[in-house]
C-alpha cells in the first residue's frame, strides 16, 4: 500500500512537472495591452478561446525563492478540482526579471530532485527548453494549456 501511494505522489509530480514544461515550452509571454490586462482571477481570452469547455480556478499560490517572490500560479480546471484529464490550464505572472539560463536551470534540477525521468529524457527536454525559451520579464504573464486532443 506505501508503494501505491508512493507511485501516486510520484504520478502527481511529473504531472505537475510536465504542465509547468508545457506551460515553459508552448506559451509566449502576453505583451503589451493584453499583459496589463491580465488579472489572476480572469483567464486570457487568447487562452480561454481555444478550450472546449470553460476553465474555473481550482487553485493558485506564489513561489518564492530565498523569500522574494518569483511568480504567482493560478491552476484552471474544466471541473472544479483538478485531474489529469484535460482541458487545463497553469498561468504564471511573473514578479522579475529572470534569464532564460535561469529558467532551463532551475526546471531541469526540479525534475532531477523529483527523479520523473531518466538521463536520456532530461537532456531530450533540456534541448526543447534552451530552443524554446527566452528571459523571462517583470509583468510577464505564461500560459501552459493542455487540450482533450493533446495539443498544447
Amino acid at each position: 500500500m506505501e508503494s501505491s501511494v508512493k507511485s501516486q505522489r510520484k504520478f502527481t509530480a511529473l504531472i505537475f512537472i510536465m504542465m509547468m514544461l508545457i506551460g515553459l515550452i508552448m506559451s509566449a509571454p502576453l505583451r503589451a495591452e493584453e499583459a496589463a490586462q491580465t488579472d489572476p482571477k480572469i483567464l486570457p481570452t487568447t487562452v480561454s478561446d481555444l478550450t472546449p469547455v470553460p476553465l474555473v480556478k481550482v487553485g493558485q499560490g506564489t513561489f518564492r525563492k530565498l523569500g522574494f517572490r518569483v511568480y504567482d500560479a493560478t491552476l484552471w480546471a474544466s471541473q472544479n478540482t483538478w485531474d489529469t484529464s484535460p482541458p487545463y490550464a497553469l498561468q504564471l505572472f511573473y514578479s522579475r526579471d529572470i534569464s532564460k539560463d535561469t529558467l532551463i536551470d532551475t526546471v531541469m534540477g526540479d525534475i532531477e530532485d523529483q527523479n520523473v525521468a531518466n538521463e536520456e529524457t532530461r537532456v531530450r527536454w533540456k534541448s526543447v527548453l534552451d530552443a524554446a525559451l527566452s528571459d523571462v520579464n517583470e509583468g510577464d504573464v505564461l500560459v501552459g494549456l493542455a487540450l482533450p486532443d493533446g495539443k498544447t
